[in-house]
């Protein structure tokens, strides 16, 4: 009837606008403007992607969702290095020592991680003890293995970017991208010299005197850890760009 056909057409089909819902009447409910066969009213907007870590089967209209892992292969030499994972295997929950920091390298190679002011130890090859649990991605850590090792980490990306939340002395961080910057690039020009005044590396240093960086380390690269000296509390984010690396 009339009514069940509001504002539409009753009858009024044709091959070029057809009656897609089989209603008797032609109307908005009968529209597929991208033509997949599915009606607009009907389409579930998801990740359609199989390869994505979110795929949605029920999705029929792909909304830009998707979110794939990313691999990393990273390389250690034997004895203590200084690291960070601004990155997680784990997409929902803790990047934990125990259960996933440790599987990456061989088989009771890692036996000592220290943060910044907490630290856990492998006891006799067999089980972890110490107050620190999970790796944050705003930290850095010194990680001590017995023999050099190339492990591959599979990350999810971050989802907002990284706020540094630092105290007044010396702090233990990470860098947020996986490729190197120039150092005097990322920072945000209102802390470098008058917040953050040093930067030192596993085996270089940096020190702002004069408006400028001076020393052998120039530049930050991912999963490096690093220490940064400011003469007070400071909040920030590094600032990349696209037009940025060293």
């Amino acid at each position: 009837d009339e009514d069940s056909c509001s504002q539409g057409i009753i009858g009024g089909a044709t091959d070029e606008d057809p009656d897609l819902d089989d209603d008797g009447c032609l109307n908005s409910e009968d529209d597929d403007d991208d033509g997949d066969g599915v009606l607009d009213v009907d389409e579930v907007f998801g990740c359609t992607d199989s390869e994505a870590v979110n795929f949605d089967e029920y999705a029929t209209e792909e909304d830009g969702t998707c979110i794939y892992t990313i691999t990393y292969d990273l390389s250690y030499h034997s004895g203590a290095n200084l690291v960070s994972y601004f990155v997680s295997p784990v997409q929902d929950g803790p990047f934990t020592i125990e259960n996933h920091l440790v599987s990456l390298f061989e088989d009771g190679n890692l036996y000592n991680v220290l943060g910044e002011e907490n630290a856990a130890q492998l006891i006799n090859g067999s089980f972890w003890a110490g107050s620190l649990i999970e790796i944050a991605p705003t930290d850095g850590y010194w990680i001590k293995i017995y023999d050099a090792d190339d492990i591959t980490l599979v990350a999810y990306p971050n989802s907002e970017q990284l706020v540094y939340t630092l105290h007044e002395g010396s702090n233990l961080i990470s860098f947020s991208e996986s490729e190197a910057y120039y150092l005097s690039d990322v920072l945000p020009d209102n802390i470098a010299g008058t917040s953050i005044y040093s930067v030192l590396s596993e085996t270089e240093a940096a020190l702002y005197m004069n408006g400028q960086w001076f020393g052998a380390l120039n530049a930050l690269e991912g999963f490096k850890g690093y220490w940064f000296k400011t003469y007070d509390a400071v909040e920030f984010s590094f600032e990349i760009s696209d037009d940025l690396s060293r």
